[in-house]
């Protein structure tokens, strides 16, 4: 494979934060299996991915970090996800926080030990947001308001609230 092709094997992967399931469901499956990528290579790309996503947990665009991470089920990231979930600032920061962490739990890499205590904290912040005042940002405010009538409900807290209360239901 030429450095050009790895190049842009490597882009598919990547659109596809890493899983195959999605990439070859999509039109660039074909084009992906064509460049006949080693497993290893796939591993090694898997982690600089992994590592790249990590490292935005802290920055404002954190959604669509998280977004990435659970789409590339990266349970090993799960205990800074953890960390990085004592920082969230608002309410909706919390509420993926959350939604992230339970779904990173049931990953085959995670302890025992770990997913007991993921659960845990899940269950934790979607109590706190239905239960406690929290703070929304302007940002999140915009986020959250194209999605108000679809949920069926007239505010931003509203709507996190709701949404915990959905996924407390999971734990029970």
């Amino acid at each position: 494979m030429t450095e050009i092709e790895r190049a842009r094997a490597k882009e598919i992967f990547f659109k596809y934060c890493c899983n195959s399931f999605f990439l070859h469901r999509e039109d660039d499956g074909e084009e992906y299996d064509s460049y006949n990528v080693a497993t290893e290579e796939e591993r090694l790309w898997r982690q600089e991915f992994i590592r790249h996503g990590k490292s935005r947990l802290t920055e404002e665009d954190f959604l669509r970090a998280l977004a990435c991470l659970r789409t590339t089920h990266a349970g090993e990231v799960l205990p800074e996800v953890l960390a990085a979930a004592d920082e969230a600032a608002d309410g909706f920061a919390k509420l993926w926080f959350a939604n992230t962490i339970w779904e990173l739990a049931p990953a085959v890499i995670v302890t025992p030990a770990l997913r007991e205590q993921a659960v845990r904290k899940a269950a934790t912040m979607w109590r706190e947001l239905v239960e406690k005042p929290f703070e929304l940002s302007d940002y999140h405010r915009q986020a959250i308001a194209q999605s108000l009538a679809a949920f069926g409900v007239s505010t931003e807290e509203e709507y996190i609230r709701k949404y915990a209360r959905n996924m407390l239901r999971h734990i029970r």
